[in-house]
């Protein structure tokens, strides 16, 4: 929800409120939106039994995107992070009452939060198809509709945060 007003505006539905004003429109365009995930993994998860009637249920196989849901967390707020790190040695100066003005802050270029997301959300191209792939216990032909979906939701994340 963090990038709905990008998403809508990709829709061509960016005049859309999604604010506390206008809560009645709001709520069920944030339905929608939050809906979208669930509605791709369940489908892609359809497909797969359709190739291959030994897969686990829905929920046990939705875990293995934990790393991929991880990953887009971790890469929103990694330019958050990366500016306010800087500044951690006047901060704690003033918590403790000094005035902290002459202490040394760290600048990052904007450049370093977009190449630590994209690590962030690549690693999770490694990290999620190993729980698929130990939860299915089913070779990786038999898996591809989950592996395509982790694609093209890293691809969706990079368009969306980089």
């Amino acid at each position: 929800m963090h990038h709905a007003q990008t998403i809508l505006g990709w829709l061509g539905l960016g005049a859309l409120p999604l604010d506390a004003d206008h809560l009645l429109m709001s709520v069920p365009i944030a339905l929608a939106l939050l809906s979208i995930p669930a509605g791709l993994t369940y489908a892609t998860h359809a497909i797969a039994r359709l190739l291959d009637s030994k897969q686990p249920n829905y929920l046990t196989i939705i875990y293995a995107y934990l790393p991929l849901a991880l990953a887009a967390n971790l890469a929103h707020y990694i330019p958050a992070a990366i500016t306010e790190a800087g500044q951690i040695l006047p901060v704690t100066a003033k918590t403790f009452g000094f005035s902290g003005s002459s202490l040394p802050t760290l600048v990052w270029s904007f450049d370093v939060a977009q190449f630590l997301q994209g690590v962030t959300l690549l690693s999770a191209l490694v990290f999620s198809p190993y729980p698929l792939l130990r939860i299915t216990q089913r070779p990786v032909w038999n898996n591809i509709p989950h592996l395509f979906l982790m694609l093209g939701l890293t691809v969706f994340f990079f368009q969306l945060m980089i």
